[in-house]
């Protein structure tokens, strides 16, 4: 992966302090020490794991993508509809994506950042599920690491 894109990684160990519902957080063993930041992604070969949370000087927080405190921006399918990956203690769903988008299941949905395209196809699930509520879908994405 670093040889593909601009990725500065940061190799760890993950301890899963809960996987249960609304505290699902982990744990690596890497901090301020190995320049992680607060907000950055973790990844594994399988997938996406969570987000940074708090961060100490040897280790830091990760909150899972189920976790409410979850949130993060990411584009779906070809067409790239743009919505926001949250959290609502249970599972990860895509909010803010207009019910006029084209969204079907089983489509890739992707790492977005609005300042590189880098890490535009980076895949971090797929669409499993689409719901309409109040001329918005609400997208259940499956993580390859469920």
């Amino acid at each position: 992966m670093q040889n593909q894109s601009k990725f500065s990684l940061v190799n760890g160990e993950i301890i899963i302090q809960s996987p249960i519902i609304f505290s699902a957080t982990a744990y690596v063993n890497r901090g301020k020490g190995s320049g992680v930041r607060e907000d950055l992604i973790v990844i594994s070969g399988g997938g996406l794991i969570g987000k940074i949370g708090d961060v100490y000087r040897d280790y830091s927080e990760i909150i899972l993508p189920h976790n409410p405190k979850f949130n993060l921006l990411v584009f779906i399918g070809d067409k790239k509809a743009s919505g926001i990956l949250k959290g609502d203690g249970v599972a990860s769903y895509v909010k803010y994506i207009s019910d006029q988008s084209k969204v079907n299941i089983g489509d890739s949905v992707y790492l977005a950042n609005n300042t590189s395209l880098d890490y535009i196809n980076f895949e971090i699930g797929k669409v499993s599920e689409i719901k309409t509520r109040s001329g918005f879908l609400q997208i259940k994405v499956r993580n390859s690491l469920d």
